[in-house]
């Protein structure tokens, strides 16, 4: 018998709180030490029988401990993620990077703003992840993605969002990005001015390298965007094309 498996009929067998010095163990063994992928998922499934009986303040402490794990069994880091505690979840939506884009989307797009809020301090997030936090985001959450040059946004037709920082402007949120295009010279600047429009933010008006589309052209760029298949792209175009005109 294996030690994990000696390990395995010690926490069915024990007292809860030998089962708590078992579930610390097993953590700091996996941290410290170099097992196959079965002995990981092993160490899975000990772990997440532990940490169901364990307070609040424990899986929290669990969570710090496995967010920086390379090894750290996905099953328990995944359920960690989605506890409904931040300070639980907090910690593995920051920094593990066992969490892959799928469930990092699931997350953003059905917890909590502290949570979106963690996930947008990640190191790098993916385009679909930052598409999610920018759709559901509060004011705090989009600031963090503003700031977050690991934040990706998605590519349009070859061409590259990069968000370059944001500012508050009245009741709204103005966020900055660069569009940068293949072969192009320099990026283009758009200023995208959102408002929470019951508790979810809308772009209210588009500014292009200082030229304001203004409010009343959002028909136009909603038409545009249907003729082109629902893709921004178009969009992008025919800013490019404003902008050249307002430049003649």
């Amino acid at each position: 018998m294996s030690f994990l498996q000696e390990l395995d009929v010690a926490v069915s067998q024990g007292s809860a709180e030998s089962r708590e010095r078992a579930l610390w163990y097993a953590t700091d063994l996996l941290i410290v030490g170099r097992f196959t992928d079965d002995e990981i998922w092993m160490f899975g499934e000990i772990i997440g029988r532990l940490e169901q009986d364990i307070e609040t303040a424990a899986r929290a402490q669990l969570a710090r401990r496995l967010a920086r794990a390379d090894n750290a069994p996905f099953k328990v880091v995944n359920k960690l993620a989605f506890d409904d505690s931040i300070d639980v979840a907090g910690p593995v939506l920051r920094e593990s990077v066992r969490l892959d884009t799928r469930t990092l989307v699931a997350n953003a797009r059905s917890k909590s703003q502290q949570h979106l809020l963690a996930i947008s301090q990640r190191r790098s997030i993916d385009p679909e992840v930052t598409d999610v936090l920018v759709t559901r985001g509060n004011r705090d959450v989009m600031r963090s993605v503003a700031i977050n040059s690991g934040a990706r946004l998605s590519d349009f037709g070859g061409e590259q969002f990069k968000i370059s920082g944001s500012r508050p402007d009245a009741d709204a949120v103005i966020v900055s990005t660069d569009v940068i295009a293949p072969g192009a010279p320099q990026p283009l600047k758009i200023d995208w001015r959102l408002v929470n429009d019951a508790g979810a933010y809308k772009i209210n008006d588009v500014i292009v390298e200082g030229v304001s589309m203004a409010v009343t052209q959002r028909s136009e760029f909603a038409s545009v965007i249907q003729r082109h298949g629902g893709q921004v792209q178009g969009l992008i175009d025919l800013m490019r094309q404003k902008t050249a005109s307002a430049a003649q």
